[in-house]
Formats: C-alpha cells, sequence, structure tokens
C-alpha cells in the first residue's frame, strides 16, 4: 500500500472519529442519550419562562430528560420532553418550571404524585410556573409604577397631618376630649366597682326569678291551658259581637233617622197637638186655664160636693 493511500485511510479514521465525537456532544447538550430508549412526554404550561429545547427535566433534582421542542398554542405553551424513566409518575403527576441556577436558566421539576395509579405518557403533564428572579423583577417594576403616586399621597397626607397637628385650638379640644373620656372612664369604673355587689344581686335574683318563672309554668300548665282555652272562647264570642253588630248599626241608624223626622215633624206646623203643646204659647196658656178651672171644680167639689136637680116622670 502507497503512502498516498495510508494518508486518506488516516484521515477518514480520524474523521469517523470526530464525527462520533460531535455527535456525543451534541446527545449531550441536548441531553440524548444513545444507551437508554427515550420516554416522550408533553408538558402544558401558561408560560414558558425561559425554556428552551435542552433545558434539563428533573426529579427530585436528579435529571431525568430534556426539552426537545416548545411551541405555543390556544394560549398556551406546549413542551415536549424526552425522558428516561417514568415508573415513579403517579397519576396526579404534575410540574413546575423553576430556576437551574442564579445566574441564569430554566428547568422542568416534575412532582410525581402520589395516587396508586401509574401515570399514563398518553396524558399530557399540566404544570404551572413558579415565581423567579426575572418574575420579581417584573412584579417590582409594576409596583414601582404605583409606588410613586403612593409616595405622593402620603406626603399629602403627613403634611395634613402636621397642620392639624399644629392647630393649637384643635390640639386643645382634643386634649380636653381625651381627658374627659378618661375621666369618664374612670367613674365608669368606680361605679361597677361600688356597685358589684347589687350587679351581682340583681344577676342573682333575675336568675331565680328566671327560675321561679319556669316552675310556675311547669306546675300551672293545666291552668294556663285552660285561660288559653277561655281567651280563645272570648275571642270567638266577641267576633260573633261583631258580626252581628254590623246588622244592628244600621238598624240604630234608621231608627235615629226616623226619631228625628219625628222631632222634625213636631217642630213644624203639621205636628198637631204634641207641636202646639211645644211651640204654641197661646195653645199652651189655653190649656193652662182650662187645667187652672178643672183644678178648682175638683176641689169645689171634694168641699161641698154635687147638687144636682133630677125630676122623673115628666116631659121638659
Amino acid at each position: 500500500m502507497d503512502k498516498h493511500r495510508k494518508n486518506e485511510i488516516k484521515v477518514g479514521i480520524v474523521s469517523i472519529f470526530g464525527i462520533i465525537i460531535f455527535i456525543g456532544i451534541v446527545a449531550f447538550t441536548k441531553g440524548i442519550s444513545l444507551t437508554q430508549k427515550s420516554i416522550p412526554v408533553l408538558f402544558i404550561f401558561e408560560n414558558s419562562s425561559g425554556i428552551t429545547s435542552g433545558s434539563p427535566v428533573v426529579v427530585n433534582g436528579v435529571k431525568r430528560g430534556t426539552v426537545v421542542d416548545v411551541w405555543n398554542a390556544n394560549d398556551q405553551v406546549y413542551i415536549k420532553t424526552n425522558l428516561t424513566n417514568i415508573s415513579d409518575l403517579r397519576e396526579d403527576v404534575s410540574a413546575v418550571i423553576s430556576i437551574l441556577e442564579i445566574m441564569g436558566g430554566q428547568k422542568i421539576e416534575i412532582l410525581t404524585g402520589s395516587s396508586t395509579v401509574a401515570y399514563n405518557p398518553q396524558n399530557p403533564i399540566i404544570g404551572k410556573n413558579s415565581t423567579n428572579l426575572p418574575t420579581v423583577i417584573r412584579k417590582v417594576g409594576d409596583i414601582t409604577e404605583n409606588l410613586v403616586s403612593i409616595v405622593v399621597k402620603l406626603d399629602t397626607l403627613l403634611t395634613k397631618t402636621n397642620q392639624i397637628i399644629e392647630n393649637d385650638s384643635l390640639t386643645n379640644d382634643l386634649q380636653t376630649i381625651i381627658h374627659n373620656v378618661s375621666a369618664a372612664t374612670t367613674e365608669l369604673n368606680n361605679l361597677l366597682f361600688r356597685n358589684s355587689r347589687n350587679i351581682d344581686l340583681l344577676v342573682e335574683n333575675f336568675a331565680q326569678i328566671s327560675s321561679d318563672l319556669n316552675l310556675a309554668m311547669k306546675n300551672n300548665s293545666p291552668q294556663i291551658e285552660t285561660i288559653i282555652d277561655n281567651l280563645e272562647t272570648v275571642s270567638f264570642e266577641l267576633t260573633k259581637i261583631i258580626e252581628e253588630s254590623k246588622t244592628t248599626v244600621p238598624a240604630v241608624n234608621q231608627l235615629l233617622t226616623e226619631m228625628n223626622s219625628i222631632v222634625s215633624e213636631i217642630k213644624s206646623d203639621n205636628g198637631g197637638t204634641v207641636s202646639k203643646l211645644i211651640y204654641d204659647k197661646e195653645f199652651a196658656n189655653k190649656l193652662d186655664s182650662l187645667l187652672i178651672s178643672f183644678d178648682k171644680l175638683t176641689n169645689q167639689i171634694k168641699q161641698h160636693g154635687i147638687n144636682t136637680n133630677v125630676k122623673f116622670g115628666r116631659r121638659p
């Protein structure tokens, strides 16, 4: 074999080793295992949080696979991964995206779950995004925008508070109010202290009255039921009376109307003798004279008797 042929063989061997080394490096960086069978598992998140192809997937801090692809769909982020083992994953498995190291990088942390049913790799794993440093910085920025207006309002509040404090009249009034409240509180405490025994007696008496009342209610239950029955009977009778009065009242009204009519006729000229007796003075005077004469005649009869001249058997 000539020298030129040997050089070609050497170049070919070196190229093959170079290709193998390159493939190994790519597989290492992408997390592709050449010795173990990879199991595709799909994750769904609200946000990718910086996850890219090649990001590690870990279980309890131990690498279990890598991210193969990331894409958006239906307002969600779908992340395809290849895992080397899923035997310890349960049906209620979940995942969270967390920071890989303090200076950057993200990873998918798998929470295996506690269900007794094994995980089916045909079902996607629903994950959630944890709070990381970029998220915290973004939220701090949002808070900072509102912090300026809060500081301005706080400054205004402090200014108004200082104005109130510097007002001597208001300060004196507040001190007076505080003093009066303190005095009233002290007086109330003294009053309660002086009458604590009376209050205790009042509570005891109230408890005794309640007990006696309950005992009386229990002992006199039949009588109370009788009273209630009587009250119901009286109520029923009152209802009947009220119903009867509804028919009596019109009759009374009619009677009053007729009496008014009679009085009106008596007052008028059509009232006859009764009207003359009450309203005709001349007729009344004549009647009085007649009664006086009749009274005199009656007295004479009583004193002297009646002198009669009676003739029988003779024509006039």
